[in-house]
């Protein structure tokens, strides 16, 4: 799972993740990895939360296999194409694939939400702000914060109060964000992504994540 925080409108798109990705059984940390993955070449952004293989071999799909020039002809096939990735990869539990980018047949920034819990039909994003998780006090957070110029500076602190939230639960109910701040910003026919900052354990993470790569490891011998 991760932490998505998004706002957008016609004219403009603003992203941000984290890059922690945890096992689903003890919630233990695994890897970093980008979850976002721009498409310059269709104006379009791809991201994903839950079951990160999804995501990931879709990006690779669209990028070795699709013949278009926007982000409108993948949309439109995105569905089956989802539908036959998840059949193969068959892992439990659930994943969503968001598409935000520019429409040349709207002649504005749109999102899209194909969800496996929705057969990846293609749900159209309202323009807004986006929230997941979609905890009460973030979503109270976020509506004292709307009125704020600085877009980038909400995300960024809706994302920490996640984090601080997700941490407060129990183990069993955390959706595990952590590693990295990622942003990216769509408008105007540029795409920009940037690290924001680590979080303070970053380090403490990785040195688990070697700790239990060396003991699968031992164990694979």
């Amino acid at each position: 799972m991760t932490a998505l925080m998004f706002v957008f409108s016609k004219d403009s798109v603003v992203i941000g993740m984290d890059t922690l990705a945890v096992l689903p059984d003890d919630k233990s940390p695994h890897k970093y990895a980008s979850k976002a993955f721009m498409l310059p070449h269709l104006g379009a952004v791809i991201c994903g939360t839950g079951v990160f293989q999804l995501p990931l071999d879709w990006y690779v799909d669209i990028q070795s296999n699709l013949i278009a020039r926007d982000m409108d002809f993948m949309n439109e096939i995105a569905p089956d194409r989802l539908r036959q990735i998840w059949s193969r990869i068959g892992a439990p539990g659930t994943s969503t694939v968001y598409h935000f980018g520019y429409s040349p047949g709207e002649d504005a920034y749109v999102g899209y939400a194909f969800r496996s819990t929705n057969d990846f039909i293609g749900e159209r994003l309202e323009y807004g702000i986006g929230i997941k998780p979609a905890l009460d006090e973030l979503i109270t957070i976020a509506g004292e914060m709307v009125d704020e110029p600085d877009i980038c500076a909400v995300i960024v602190s809706l994302i920490e109060s996640a984090r601080a939230l997700d941490d407060n639960l129990p183990v069993d109910d955390r959706v595990g964000i952590g590693g990295e701040i990622h942003l990216l910003t769509l408008t105007a026919g540029r795409q920009i992504g940037w690290v924001v900052r680590p979080w303070p354990d970053f380090e403490s993470l990785y040195d688990q994540m070697l700790d239990a790569l060396g003991k699968s490891n031992a164990m694979a011998e």
